[in-house]
């Protein structure tokens, strides 16, 4: 190992030399990260973080899934049985209740017992129905109802849509309906889902975020989407009760969990099995007295119905991954990002001070330093993102660190060469004198002779 000359003006330059190299270092890693360069490699490490455990949080919600269609009772089902799912659920008193069914099949089989479905729904506090967007246009008129809310920023990115199945307004009884469907591009893993859809030229809100209102006890109408900023869930009072991040297509990210995120999953059959079991005074071997004050949801699972669509944590339903972002949003899990400009400027300060230690200090004390100082960043960024779900750029503080070590071991055992550098008049000045040197010399020896 080379010793420092322990001259202070040699150790200043080096220390200068430092925080130069960590100067441009820094510079160019901070713009790579703000201009989002490193965006991949920083969602890799994010879902390598999601395998840490989080605290947990009461469950406000109840999958009752469809996960097998019997072959006496082909799909899809009459309101018959819809009609003895909500009679089943009354005595259990949910806070709400979402259908992720398509209500839009007409026939003598599917809709002899809307009437009979239309009355239980009014007993339930309120129920949240499901309608699908198409991007096809119809030909026949068509009337949507929907609660409408105010939109800023750039419509043009929002994916298109010409028509819809839509329920009925005689069978929803003046309840909300939202768009189920998941959005463009769901062959691939999908990590985000839309919260609202461009139907014509209207904004129609998703199932998802009517549901998570009408567990809030939220109003859309008050409500108001920022493109590529956040959607500001308000109250009838207009206090913002969740500002959820959003993209310039309207979508929100999800975040998957690997730890169970505390939702109720029931099968259907087994639901109507409990209910007469507790009608007949029996003990079912479920408590459902648990769906008292909960969100219910129903919905399809049955692979052979529907298709599944990958995720970060394999393959699940799409009622499941629509309750998953409810979820989110009434329990406000949502990743906070690190502003651009405190991420910039905390990695450009680490990258000119940090060198200095490899200057200052001995190799194995410096390294020493820059070990705590790492661990430190590493382990305030892991309990933010445990505790308030804060993101920090780790990949780019990890390429930062590793130009702090090559620009201060690089200003350590820099070699300072003197290159001496002269003016033309101050070469042609000493060239003349010393020509006047040698002859004063060449004259002074025939002198002495």
């Amino acid at each position: 190992m080379a010793v420092l000359n322990r001259v202070p003006v040699e150790i200043e330059k080096r220390l200068l030399l430092a925080s130069i190299l960590g100067f441009f270092w820094g510079s160019a890693i901070g713009t790579f990260c703000w201009v989002g360069l490193f965006n991949a490699i920083e969602e890799k490490v994010v879902h390598l973080q999601e395998y840490l455990p989080t605290p947990t949080k009461d469950t406000q919600f109840v999958l009752v899934e469809i996960d097998r269609i019997p072959v006496d009772r082909p799909w899809p089902w009459p309101r018959l049985e819809y009609s003895l799912f909500l009679r089943s659920l009354i005595p259990q008193m949910p806070q709400s209740v979402v259908l992720d069914i398509l209500f839009t099949d007409r026939g003598p089989r599917l809709d002899s017992f809307d009437e009979t479905f239309r009355s239980l729904i009014s007993r339930l506090n309120r129920v949240c129905f499901a309608g699908a967007a198409l991007k096809t246009e119809s030909l026949a008129p068509q009337q949507f109802l929907f609660e409408k809310f105010l939109v800023r920023g750039d419509p043009s990115l929002l994916p298109k849509y010409g028509s819809a199945f839509w329920p009925s307004t005689d069978l929803t009884v003046g309840n909300p309906v939202g768009i189920n469907n998941l959005g463009v591009g769901t062959k691939r893993k999908i990590r985000s889902v839309p919260l609202f859809f461009q139907l014509k030229d209207n904004l129609v809100p998703s199932l998802t975020l009517v549901a998570a209102a009408s567990y809030m006890q939220a109003s859309i109408e008050n409500s108001e989407a920022r493109l590529n900023k956040a959607f500001l869930l308000r109250n009838s009072t207009g206090n913002i009760l969740r500002r959820i991040p959003l993209d310039s297509e309207g979508r929100m990210q999800l975040r998957f969990k690997r730890f169970p995120s505390g939702i109720i999953r029931i099968k259907y059959d087994d639901f109507l099995l409990y209910t007469d079991e507790m009608a007949r005074g029996i003990k079912p071997a479920f408590d459902l007295n648990l769906l008292h004050g909960k969100q219910v949801w129903l919905g399809v699972t049955d692979p052979a119905v529907i298709n599944w669509v990958e995720t970060d944590m394999g393959k699940m339903s799409p009622v499941e991954i629509k309750l998953e972002a409810a979820r989110q949003i009434v329990q406000g899990d949502f990743l906070r990002r690190t502003p651009k400009g405190v991420a910039f400027v905390f990695l450009f300060l680490f990258s000119v001070l940090a060198p200095r230690l490899f200057v200052r200090f001995s190799f194995l004390k410096a390294f020493g330093w820059f070990l705590v100082l790492f661990g430190t960043v590493v382990g305030t960024s892991v309990a933010g993102f445990i505790l308030f779900n804060l993101v920090f750029p780790l990949a780019s503080f990890l390429f930062v660190s590793l130009g702090v070590i090559l620009c201060g071991l690089s200003a350590r055992f820099w070699k300072f060469h003197v290159i001496p550098l002269k003016s033309p008049h101050l070469e042609r000045v000493e060239a003349a004198l010393e020509r006047i040197e040698k002859k004063f010399l060449h004259d002074g020896s025939k002198f002495n002779q």
